[in-house]
């Protein structure tokens, strides 16, 4: 039988408050997450074994007190416990606490590793239904109700689930339906019945009716951990906020969020370090990297030698891919200003990197050739490649105007482009034919616009 530690749990649950986009997470939560005797002697095995000092010299650094030993020894681990309910921090008791309906998914994956769990109490939570007037596309409160819907069709364990003081409507309710009649072994639901039709809660008190008097055989425990649990790294040290920054910085980049899916951010995310500039300069090999991750540029700088002015590398910005099929220099790295650098496996973003490949060898020939472009080192190039994407104008389309907020450069690989004048019949005040750059213009003509 597997039973999750507190480090586990912690870092599913970390990880998916990430995902989520929860803003912060719950005290409540961290604190029924807070480390036990068992989960603290094993994060301070591993951590000892990979930096290659002794258990005694980490507890030294950490400064072990008697008090944090105190209430580690009085910690029960919550994957040992058979109800889960949030406690305030702060106030009394039986003050409602706030999660959120995005924060409440992020708890309901953590019960889903709970092999014990007999009742899920949500019944001191403000409502999850608080935002969903001013929804679009984000997480309602129907969406809260159906994941633990799916949750607890398949728990090993659990009985009640109680969400007393939830605004339930119809469709939370046929949710409830459906989970009686699929699992027998949910024997209760508790829930608001002001806003349900009579006869839908009928029906669903027959069913928690029929399910208490089934005999409820032992429950099948897992015998391994879930691929939720497998996939996580071993020290996760990020904060919900990193994971946030790494995520947008992914998604935004020119590069990164046009290649990469969701899955593949993700899974980036979650096996990401974040690591100083000073220790990148150290363990890498210039803009070759350490041949192990992919760099990405949180905050700070970094000044590379590569060409005979060089140039800096700031936020958003990448290296560590080699290419090993085109030579280049790989520069001296020296840090210009402090900052942090995201480190992701090269094994974690495969996907990425062959995109990146694909550009590479479809673009790299025609920047090499373009007489414009011959003042630039190959590394820039190789990246250029990696932002490139090929676009196919028709006859009259309009590639830029003045006060676009494009940023970059047009390299012409078949056809003719012209500027066109002021007015439509006005001549054309240049043209640009095979191998030709334009998309400077722009920049120029900003000025001209409304700063509104």
């Amino acid at each position: 039988m597997f039973v999750p530690d507190q480090n586990q749990l912690h870092a599913l649950y970390m990880f998916r408050c990430g995902e989520l986009r929860v803003g912060k997470p719950n005290e409540e939560m961290l604190a029924l997450l807070a480390e036990d005797d068992w989960a603290y002697l094993s994060r301070l095995k591993d951590e000892a074994h990979e930096r290659g000092v002794s258990i005694e010299d980490l507890q030294m650094i950490e400064d072990d007190t008697a008090e944090l030993r105190q209430k580690r020894e009085a910690m029960v681990p919550l994957a040992m416990r058979r109800v889960l309910r949030l406690t305030p921090v702060i106030g009394s008791i039986d003050a409602l606490v706030h999660v959120g309906a995005r924060g409440a998914l992020a708890i309901v994956d953590v019960a889903r590793e709970l092999p014990f769990l007999e009742v899920l109490d949500f019944s001191n939570l403000t409502s999850l239904f608080l935002a969903d007037p001013y929804q679009c596309e984000g997480v309602t409160g129907n969406d809260v109700i159906e994941a633990i819907c799916r949750m607890a069709a398949t728990h090993p364990s659990l009985r009640v689930i109680d969400l007393a003081g939830q605004p339930i409507g119809t469709i939370a309710a046929h949710h409830f339906l459906e989970l009686l009649r699929w699992n027998r072994r949910i024997q209760e639901v508790q829930f608001d019945r002001d806003a349900v039709d009579g006869r839908l809660v009928a029906y669903i008190e027959r069913e928690m009716r029929h399910n208490a008097t089934l005999p409820r055989a032992p429950p099948v425990l897992p015998r391994a951990p879930s691929d939720s649990i497998k996939r996580l790294p071993v020290h996760d040290r990020k904060t919900v906020q990193e994971q946030q920054l790494l995520r947008r910085l992914l998604e935004t980049e020119t590069g990164l969020g046009d290649i990469m899916s969701l899955e593949e951010i993700s899974e980036a995310a979650l096996y990401a370090r974040t690591m100083s500039t000073t220790e990148v300069v150290t363990r890498s090999s210039g803009l070759r990297g350490d041949g192990v991750h992919l760099f990405l540029l949180e905050s700070g700088a970094l000044r590379a030698k590569a060409g005979p002015r060089g140039f800096e590398l700031r936020r958003g910005d990448y290296f560590g891919e080699t290419h090993g099929d085109v030579l280049f220099s790989q520069g001296l790295l020296e840090e210009a200003v402090r900052g942090v650098v995201y480190c992701i496996p090269l094994s974690h973003c495969r996907s990425l990197c062959d995109a990146w490949a694909g550009r590479v060898e479809a673009y790299y020939p025609l920047l090499r050739q373009s007489a414009l472009l011959q003042a630039l080192d190959v590394w820039t190039r190789l990246r250029m490649c990696c932002c490139a994407t090929q676009r196919v104008f028709s006859r009259g389309d309009v590639v830029i105007s003045p006060g676009d907020s494009f940023k970059g450069l047009f390299l012409v690989t078949a056809g003719m482009f012209g500027v066109l004048g002021p007015t439509a019949k006005s001549p054309r005040a240049q043209e640009f034919t095979v191998g030709d750059v334009f998309g400077e213009e722009a920049f120029l003509a900003r000025r001209q616009c409304s700063s509104v």
